[in-house]
């Protein structure tokens, strides 16, 4: 490989790195912000209220057309779960980069 493919192939490389790293900057910014919701599902879930909610739709009192999906007992407990594993993720990742670079 000579000198203008090598640099036009790490050109490449650096371009393809600040795109991921752009568009991981704002999935981290969008994740970071979506922690309140996800809190608020968190006590939500299981409640009194989150009980009386699903008993409410048991009963047919609710409109057949609302969405009831975080009456489910999988749906919340599931992101959850996922965000979780994220975090994980996301300290195993930092912490091998940190150490190799």
């Amino acid at each position: 490989m000579d000198n203008s493919e090598r640099i036009s192939t790490m050109e490449k490389h650096m371009n393809d790195y600040n795109y991921a790293l752009s568009r991981l900057e704002d999935a981290l910014d969008q994740f970071e912000k979506k922690q309140t919701d996800l809190a608020v599902l968190s006590e939500y879930y299981g409640s009194e209220t989150w009980y009386a909610d699903r008993e409410s739709d048991d009963e047919g009192k609710l409109p057949p057309t609302l969405a009831r999906g975080v009456l489910t007992e999988d749906l919340i407990f599931n992101a959850l779960i996922d965000n979780k594993n994220i975090a994980i993720k996301l300290l195993e990742v930092a912490t091998k980069i940190i150490k190799e670079r």
